[in-house]
């Protein structure tokens, strides 16, 4: 572990005063990019490990309907059968996407527990912290992963059977704005309260529709990377696709659990838990 001291550890300049301390939200962002950046990188590195089995399943995919489109202008294929070709590609791909969410649970069930210590303002041992959240967290995160996605994969491959129909089309945007943030709120509520797997998704559901109008910012950033796929260009694709993963991904997450924290204050702590309100925020007293 010490070779890894240099990485994930600062020093600070001075010792920290208490009016030094972020009285904020807003402030602890800002607080921990600027003292913690090496873990927020070192995170993003570990899940884009995880990420890498489902980016290159769809790479291959998206390689396979290139060669499928060049035969098919070529003349080599008829219309029909590359439309059939397409169609089994895609279908292929949405069997594969509950499947690489749950791999990519596991990395972000540890992620997790160092996103909360972050906000906590609380020390993070990386790879220990890491390894306890997967631990505590793995089995909770799997299943959600597993049925959010599914419920998308379902829709999507019903829409593909009449892509015209008006109600398959609604199914599938529905599973975008109930299901999918559901599964947003899930991560920090499961990582956060020790509850049952059930409760959990209820609380994660109940938090969404109160908090619906200032989570729609983070909502349009975690849907947005599903914009890549109209990128004609699949090398470009990746690039862009990696560079927001690697980059965005971990300050999209830090800000979207610190937004969580306070809305958790607000309908939930501040009855049931007050030992958790303001939870790494030092509040400025009045004078």
């Amino acid at each position: 572990m010490r070779k890894w001291h240099w990485f994930f550890e600062k020093t600070a300049s001075r010792d920290y005063e208490e009016d030094d301390l972020p009285s904020t939200r807003p402030e602890v962002f800002w607080d921990v990019l600027k003292n913690q950046y090496r873990v927020l990188l070192g995170i993003s590195l570990l899940l884009f490990l995880f990420a890498l089995p489902f980016l290159g399943v769809h790479l291959y995919l998206d390689l396979q309907k290139a060669v499928t489109y060049q035969a098919f202008t070529a003349g080599s294929l008829a219309e029909d059968a590359y439309q059939d070709q397409i169609d089994m590609l895609n279908r292929l791909f949405l069997i594969t996407i509950p499947i690489g969410a749950m791999i990519f649970s596991i990395g972000l069930a540890g992620a997790a527990r160092i996103f909360k210590r972050l906000c906590f303002l609380q020390p993070v041992f990386f790879f220990d912290d890491f390894k306890k959240g997967i631990k505590e967290n793995t089995w909770y995160f799997m299943g959600m992963a597993f049925l959010s996605s599914a419920i998308f994969s379902i829709f999507a491959w019903i829409r593909t059977l009449d892509s015209s129909n008006f109600i398959y089309s609604i199914l599938l945007a529905l599973s975008l704005v109930i299901v999918y943030p559901a599964f947003l709120f899930f991560i920090p509520v499961a990582s956060l309260y020790q509850t049952k797997f059930l409760t959990a998704v209820g609380i994660s559901f109940r938090i969404y529709v109160r908090s619906f109008l200032p989570f729609l910012p983070f909502l349009l950033g975690f849907v947005a990377p599903l914009g890549v796929e109209f990128i004609p260009d699949v090398a470009i694709k990746y690039i862009v696709l990696c560079l927001a993963l690697v980059l965005v991904g971990p300050l999209l997450t830090l800000a979207f659990f610190l937004f969580s924290y306070w809305r958790f204050d607000k309908y939930i702590n501040k009855e049931r838990y007050p030992e958790l309100v303001d939870r790494g925020v030092h509040r400025k007293k009045s004078h």
